[in-house]
């Protein structure tokens, strides 16, 4: 017989507003509706069951695992559409179910996601059963269904959600097992109720039980807590939700308040005010992650129609004893916070102690702001990793040194508009010149951190490889000072010519790799140096001949294949003489200006294998002081040349840094 709606169902439902993120609430709908089919039905736990299968394509892609999603079919053993049930179906906002928080708009959002439902239910009339069928869609304004006698020996209902909307689609997860957790997040609360019937997801024969799914993962622990607000009462349990060792570090779920309303889940909010990385730490460490269930009778009264927020404003006024959703988290929160008191201050100390321990043996230019900023290096995250700590650090150490600056000002103001009297000065200026040091050790820590790392990699780059062979000289000349480039293109931080002479890093001009006329086919110095006199300022050295002129000539280590003529005593040689013949200019074109009184320090850093040695005989080299290297005077050149092996240089910054890098103990 031809039912019709009581309300224009098709603009009712066309009206209805679910987002796509929301796709699996048809599905949330239907379970709840068996449960309390279940419910009416007066089974024991252990007789009620739902199970809930997953329809799909068939698989026509031999690299696809399984088919599309195409809907669900839902199956329980509860009391079914008898006449009451079916009358309600039929009438838009029932009430019937009103005491159970029913809103009698669920099977609205069924037609929102799906093309259709198919409906096969057996309920009992008095003492006969009997077997109701129909079809709910858009494409009709009535149900016509069909009632016939019972085939089944039970009552039970079948409820087929078909022809999933495409828009809809990419928003249900893939899988059997993720569609089970969302259900069981969403059920939560009738899950831990002992009288919850059995509820099975079935993917092609790939059951889930959601039940013993949340008996394993539940912590026996869990703790209740009542919240009296503005005279309304809301109960909080506390869940310790135990985490797979398997599961993606990056899915780690976050510590999180689930509110809820006749026992559903309607809202899902991450925990707020605990420390940064708890939600990993207590993962790792205890291996659970937090979760708080949120139930209240205010909660029950004050969720919208369609059961995905609440009618709550953000903040009350305390009349009417009303009160604000910002007021029920925040208690909320802290009596979570509470709950997990032990385990945050574990987490706390753990975390001091680690960024102390990276600070003392690793950073030191950051020691400071374990003094100036211990709320900063308190918010580090826990568990971070070092290059994790290193950029919260650095970060802090920029606010100090900016909080310093805005404080010296401030003190020079005062102290000019006489607004601070001759004690309180005193004091202060005795505080800010504290800070001001403690700032500047900072700045010099950083700096022979940088100089430890670069001796490393250094003293790395001198090792064979793995072929047997050394790294080219273009790995070294890098280190030392960028190719093709000028002093006009690096700036100082970008070079580390204080591993040959830390008074090489003061050059009036520097260039790197270019030709002396630039020619791509001239031969080049590796580095060369120019140094106008010191007392001439820089505006006053144009046409000024150079004091000081510098060259670099770099080899690769252990290379040993020089000639009478090819080497880099020779060739350092054919530099200097092009500059003191005037034949030579610099790579901006202007000509290398020097006199008699010019200096100038040739530079050939290589290994002193067999053949180099023999030649640096035959040419009347001497020992340096320490015996290491080797040293000439040319008179005609007015140049000395110094033979400088790699691990000579590397032994001798070594030395002139090390007492900072004792001091700072990274030695």
């Amino acid at each position: 017989m031809a039912r019709d709606f009581s309300v224009d169902f098709a603009g009712r439902i066309r009206n209805f507003t679910l987002k796509k993120k929301d796709a699996l609430l048809p599905l949330f709908e239907t379970i709840v509706n068996s449960l309390q089919a279940i419910e009416d039905a007066g089974k024991a736990s252990s007789e009620g069951l739902i199970e809930v299968k997953l329809n799909r394509l068939p698989v026509l892609d031999e690299n696809m695992s399984r088919g599309e999603i195409t809907g669900f079919t839902v199956t329980d053993n509860g009391i079914g559409f008898d006449n009451i049930n079916f009358e309600s179906f039929l009438t838009s906002d029932s009430q019937l179910k009103g005491d159970r928080g029913g809103k009698g708009i669920g099977r609205f959002c069924w037609l929102k996601v799906f093309g259709d439902v198919s409906v096969d239910s057996t309920y009992r009339e008095g003492e006969d059963l009997y077997r109701r069928q129909f079809l709910f869609s858009l494409g009709s304004t009535s149900i016509d269904d069909s009632v016939t006698d019972a085939v089944q020996k039970d009552t039970g209902t079948r409820i087929e959600l078909r022809h999933v909307k495409r828009e809809y689609l990419g928003y249900i997860p893939a899988t059997g097992r993720e569609i089970a957790e969302r259900v069981m997040q969403h059920c939560l609360v009738y899950l831990l109720s002992k009288t919850c019937p059995t509820i099975i997801v079935d993917d092609e024969g790939d059951k889930t039980d959601i039940n013993q799914m949340l008996a394993g993962m539940l912590e026996t622990d869990s703790d209740n807590d009542e919240l009296h607000l503005s005279g309304r009462v809301f109960n909080l349990l506390h869940i310790k939700m135990k985490v797979p060792e398997a599961t993606n570090k990056r899915s780690i779920p976050s510590c999180r308040l689930i509110l809820c309303a006749d026992n559903r889940e309607v809202l899902t909010k991450k925990l707020t005010g605990l420390p940064a990385g708890l939600d990993k730490w207590l993962v790792n460490e205890y291996g659970f992650s937090y979760v708080g269930v949120l139930t209240s009778p205010y909660l029950d009264q004050h969720v919208s129609a369609d059961r995905l927020s609440f009618d709550i404003s953000a903040d009350e006024d305390g009349m009417f004893d009303e009160v604000g959703m910002n007021e029920i988290t925040a208690a909320a929160c802290a009596s979570a916070r509470g709950f997990l008191r032990d385990f945050i201050d574990a987490a706390v100390s753990g975390q001091r102690k680690q960024v102390e321990q990276y600070v003392t043996e690793e950073a030191p230019q950051f020691r400071h702001l374990l003094q100036y900023a211990p709320e900063g290096v308190a918010a580090i995250g826990i568990g971070a990793t070092r290059e994790e700590m290193d950029d919260s650090l650095y970060k802090l150490k920029r606010e100090v040194e900016k909080s310093v600056q805005a404080d010296n000002k401030e003190l020079i103001r005062k102290l000019e508009s006489s607004q601070i009297d001759s004690d309180e000065y005193q004091e202060e200026f005795a505080r800010q010149v504290q800070r001001v040091s403690d700032v500047n050790e900072s700045m010099l820590a950083e700096y022979v951190v940088h100089r430890r790392a670069i001796l490393n990699i250094y003293r790395a780059a001198l090792n064979r490889q793995d072929d047997g062979k050394f790294k080219r000289e273009a790995y070294l000349h890098e280190l030392i000072y960028p190719m093709r480039t000028t002093s006009e293109d690096v700036a100082y931080p970008a070079h580390n010519l204080w591993l040959i002479d830390e008074r090489l890093t003061y050059s009036s001009f520097i260039s790197s790799d270019k030709p002396f006329d630039g020619s791509a086919h001239e031969k080049r110095p590796d580095v060369m140096l120019l140094n106008y006199p010191t007392f001439v300022s820089a505006d006053e050295t144009d046409g000024l001949p150079y004091d000081t002129v510098t060259i670099l000539e770099l080899k690769r280590p252990d290379r040993d294949d020089y000639t009478d003529s090819e080497n880099p005593i020779d060739q350092l040689l054919r530099y200097a003489t092009k500059i003191r013949n005037g034949e030579a200019r610099d790579s901006r074109g202007r000509y290398i200006a020097v006199n008699e009184n010019t200096r100038m320090y040739l530079y050939a850093i290589c290994d002193m294998t067999p053949k180099l040695r023999q030649l640096m005989e035959m040419r009347g080299f001497g020992e340096t002081a320490d015996g290491q290297g080797r040293v000439l005077y040319n008179p005609n050149l007015k140049a000395t040349i110094e033979v400088l092996p790699f691990d000579k240089i590397y032994r001798d910054a070594n030395m002139r840094n090390q007492v900072y890098f004792r001091t700072l103990g990274i030695e």
